[in-house]
């Protein structure tokens, strides 16, 4: 009797299994896909590029203010080594302490700047990026898609809903 039941829990098990390897393109063909590539929009969108200008309209006085920092810096290097032979030994010491003065605070000031940069660049993409989602929530719920996904290695043209997301997105 004992045979007979694993016997009959085997044929079962075959016969669901390939049940579900016959009939699951049908539930495939019925699910819609749509891929985004989010990097495209990340660098083509008006927002992106306005975002762009933004940021560099709002750090251009610092990168001004960090060149004119640096060529001030090059210009006492050259001073310095032009004129070592004749200086004193009090004038190249106090020279020297003047460049590393300076080229502490051009380091320093770099360090801010870069960071207050990356700060701001996150904060842009942030909103972009929830600006996006939105954008695609609303066109997944009019179109009725299933999945929405983000990048992938192939898409065919008619998943491919980027150029949509661009388009509600100005």
């Amino acid at each position: 009797m004992k045979c007979f039941s694993w016997f009959y829990n085997r044929i079962f098990t075959l016969i669901l299994a390939c049940g579900l390897i016959i009939f699951s393109p049908f539930a495939l063909a019925q699910t819609k896909v749509g891929v985004v590539n989010v990097q495209k929009i990340m660098s083509t969108s008006t927002a992106a590029i306005e975002a762009s200008k933004r940021i560099e309209q709002e750090f251009s006085a610092r990168d001004q203010e960090m060149k004119r920092l640096s060529l001030k810096l090059q210009g006492m290097k050259e001073d310095f080594d032009k004129n070592q032979a004749t200086l004193s030994e009090s004038d190249k010491k106090r020279k020297e302490a003047e460049f590393a003065d300076l080229n502490r605070e051009f380091q320093r000031k770099g360090r801010e700047l870069r960071e207050d940069l990356e700060r701001r660049q996150a904060e842009e993409t942030g909103k972009l990026l929830e600006k996006t989602q939105a954008v695609i929530k609303i066109i997944a719920e009019a179109e009725n898609y299933d999945l929405i996904l983000r990048d992938a290695v192939y898409v065919a043209p008619a998943a491919n809903i980027t150029d949509q997301v661009l388009k509600e997105l100005q």
